[in-house]
């Protein structure tokens, strides 16, 4: 799937909160730790001139380009152990080498004759003394190493009377924190909505799957009722499903469809519920509807009605009662519900027989629509088997879970027992818009 730039605001907006959470906790964590955590530092500087060997003289380029070079090797004998051993010595400082010259940085400014040496400390006098020493022992020893003495300090380091630390610097190490944190958040939101191969987005359906949307159901609230077009009839949800109502009436009419099959690719999408609602909207608008539960290893439909599992289509298929006998009135007008009754050992087998054709048969002169609650695709054959007595199939997307490989997978299994897939339904739609439903 091609990610456009509405695709990405869309993924920001979603994770916002954690990003906003994580780069408040970073930016704090920064700023407590710069404040009360991190010793101050400051700096002190000594400068040194270099002056040219021959005074005497003009000078020319190429005495230029040497005496440039004389501060280069100037600067490497600044940072050496016999200097910093030095220093040590003069300040009787309780210190390593190494780590001495850890707090010492020397360098020559560029095109003059002047180097300089700064040195950092927690203790601001500690940095004046080992800055003015480190200028005092490299003179003091240059005659012995070099033969000449030609190098004298410009301006010794001095103690102000308020010295500011250069480090730690709370609000600028905040502000790169803040950008830091907050870009990688969004970065990091959008990898792992790259790496996330479920469905999330609506345009999925149609731009990889090539299947028409027919309805978006979000998420139900948090209650006991299960039939909100029953119990909740004016709630978002139940408007939802009118919505689905509307879509699939309008599918069966144009394409001539009286039983349809509603399957997922995997358990736990949500299926049963959506057809059972779908259901109970269909038989609100006076037409009489069947609802089959034909799972018939894990039933769930007989649970959402609150009624017997006792017998059922498992009944019919073995010839041990008849039709009437395992036809349920529900409460709501309309609606008749056949349940699945005792698990068989072969479902698969039973559903294969060509009593289920006959049954189809005889239940399509009784009713004007019948739903088949079915198994989901991948796990079982047993919706496949049932898409041979279906007159189309209608596929539940569960939005953040179902993988869509396999949606792929389920499809082209469909396709190859030539079921008639004419739509999806999205489940349990994250954030629901304020303007998706009518008030």
């Amino acid at each position: 799937m091609n990610l456009h730039l509405s695709d990405l605001l869309k993924i920001i907006k979603r994770r916002l909160p954690v990003i906003i959470i994580a780069t408040i906790v970073a930016v704090a964590g920064t700023g407590l730790i710069s404040f009360y955590v991190l010793r101050p530092q400051y700096e002190a500087t000594t400068t040194l001139l270099v002056q040219p060997i021959n005074l005497l003289k003009e000078i020319t380029y190429n005495e230029i380009i040497a005496n440039e070079k004389l501060v280069t090797t100037y600067t490497e004998i600044i940072k050496s152990r016999m200097i910093a051993q030095d220093v040590i010595s003069r300040l009787n400082l309780n210190i390593s080498v190494e780590e001495l010259l850890k707090k010492v940085r020397v360098v020559g400014i560029k095109n003059t004759l002047i180097t300089a040496i700064t040195v950092t400390s927690s203790d601001p006098l500690q940095a004046v003394r080992i800055a003015n020493s480190f200028a005092q022992s490299f003179r003091d020893n240059l005659s012995e190493i070099m033969k000449v003495e030609n190098v004298s300090i410009l301006d010794e380091a001095r103690l102000e009377e308020n010295p500011k630390p250069v480090s730690p610097k709370p609000l600028i190490n905040m502000v790169i924190m803040f950008f830091l944190v907050f870009n990688a958040g969004i970065f990091l939101a959008i990898f792992l909505e790259m790496m996330d191969k479920t469905v999330k987005l609506q345009g999925y359906t149609s731009e990889i799957f090539g299947l028409p949307l027919l309805g978006i159901i979000a998420k139900f609230p948090q209650k006991k009722e299960q039939l909100v077009c029953l119990d909740m009839p004016k709630s978002p949800q139940a408007e939802a499903f009118r919505t689905l109502r509307t879509n699939v009436s309008y599918m069966l009419l144009t394409k001539n469809i009286r039983a349809l099959q509603i399957t997922s690719t995997m358990p736990k999408e949500g299926k049963s519920l959506i057809i059972a609602n779908l259901a109970v909207a269909m038989a609100q608008e006076n037409k009489k509807i069947l609802l089959m539960d034909c799972d018939l290893r894990k039933p769930f439909i007989h649970k959402i009605f609150a009624i017997a599992n006792n017998f059922g289509i498992t009944d019919i298929l073995t010839g041990e009662l008849d039709l009437d006998r395992v036809i349920v009135k529900t409460k709501q007008p309309n609606l008749d519900v056949i349940p699945s009754g005792p698990v068989p050992p072969n479902p698969s087998e039973l559903l294969d027989l060509e009593r289920f054709k006959e049954l189809m048969g005889q239940l399509k002169e009784k009713y004007d629509t019948i739903l088949l609650d079915s198994p989901p695709i991948l796990p079982v054959t047993d919706g496949q088997i049932l898409a041979k007595y279906a007159d189309a199939v209608v596929m539940i997307i569960k939005l953040g879970s179902t993988h869509s490989e396999s949606v792929k997978q389920a499809k082209y299994m469909l396709e190859h027992v030539n079921a008639r897939l004419i739509g999806v339904v999205l489940n349990y739609e994250r954030s629901q818009r304020k303007d998706y439903y009518y008030k």
